[in-house]
């Protein structure tokens, strides 16, 4: 049972069916995963729109989303602007030319999603949902986050 929760945790199996379902958009637009994951929570959150929200949000290191960000501009995917009250702080957001990419990205998390809750009833789902928020949150707390 260790085992299982660990993975659950760690989400390596997860990591590994998404890495590679990622690969074809990869080589087809010519971006790293980092960059696909970037692109698609600035598309998903658009509440979270600077590196420091993607960083926090998604435990992944400045240095990476940085250039992740850089490359992801270079493509014209990505667009930058500076706060007017802060101008320390720059602004994300996705641009049109990332529509392409984007909707595939979603069409891969929707093959995904139904390939993971394959065989799991609706009222399982919500139950994991509801068991995984309360592990979440009691983590949150262990870190003083919450």
């Amino acid at each position: 049972m260790l085992c299982e929760i660990e993975g659950i945790i760690n989400g390596q199996q997860f990591k590994r069916v998404y890495e590679k379902k990622c690969e074809p958009l990869m080589k087809k637009y010519d971006l790293r995963k980092i960059e696909l994951d970037v692109l698609f929570f600035l598309y998903s959150y658009e509440t979270y729109d600077t590196a420091k929200d993607i960083v926090n949000q998604k435990c992944l290191s400045k240095a990476h989303v940085s250039k992740a960000i850089e490359n992801l501009t270079d493509k014209q995917y990505v667009m930058t602007w500076s706060d007017r009250q802060d101008r320390r702080c720059v602004h994300l957001s996705v641009t049109e030319e990332a529509r392409p990419v984007l909707a595939e990205l979603e069409v891969l998390w929707h093959e995904l999603e139904w390939c993971m809750y394959r065989n799991v009833s609706a009222e399982e789902q919500s139950m994991f949902t509801s068991v995984l928020n309360k592990i979440v949150r009691n983590i949150n707390i262990i870190l003083g986050e919450e």
